[in-house]
């Protein structure tokens, strides 16, 4: 009876052996694929098929502003400086949103952060807005009080991502 004991004590330490690092593993990768990879063609499908869709452009502001121009409707949450870390629970949860910046590398941590917080809709474009190639919105500081709000790019739809003075 002791030896069976013994083989069934060796038989479980050796089950845990593997199966522990295996579902250490496997949480690791669901943890890590926290948000999905599109290409920009289907980025461009998923802008076109739906309006619930937040094109969120991760660049710096002087990047967003540049003359490469932004995905129309994209709201600027720039990830190097911080402003994604610090606000994005204003991003509403329950929408599915796509991840741009300039090349992919920002777009895809900003989308694992995302991720990580529990938004469960998070897209990263690759290649960023390099590989991007239909339309573009060039910012416009058309009221010149020298902030990239809603008045500028979009005029008589709320962009909640940038603070307008005027309505202060």
């Amino acid at each position: 009876m002791a030896a069976q004991d013994r083989m069934m004590a060796v038989r479980i330490v050796l089950i845990s052996l593997v199966l522990v690092p295996l579902a250490g593993l496997i949480l690791h990768i669901m943890c890590a694929r926290a948000h999905t990879n599109v290409t920009p063609l289907d980025a461009k499908s998923m802008i076109d098929s739906s309006d619930q869709i937040i094109v969120l452009d991760v660049r710096e502001v002087h990047e967003y502003r540049s003359s490469v121009g932004h995905i129309p409707g994209a709201l600027n949450y720039p990830w190097s400086s911080g402003v994604l870390q610090a606000r994005y629970e204003e991003l509403p949860k329950d929408s599915p949103i796509l991840v741009v910046c300039r090349l992919g590398r920002r777009s895809n941590r900003a989308a694992h952060f995302l991720g990580s917080k529990g938004y469960p809709y998070v897209f990263d474009m690759l290649g960023g807005m390099s590989a991007w190639r239909w339309e573009t919105v060039l910012y416009v500081n058309s009221d010149e009080d020298v902030l990239n709000d809603d008045l500028d790019n979009f005029p008589g739809a709320y962009n909640s991502s940038q603070d307008d003075s005027e309505s202060e």
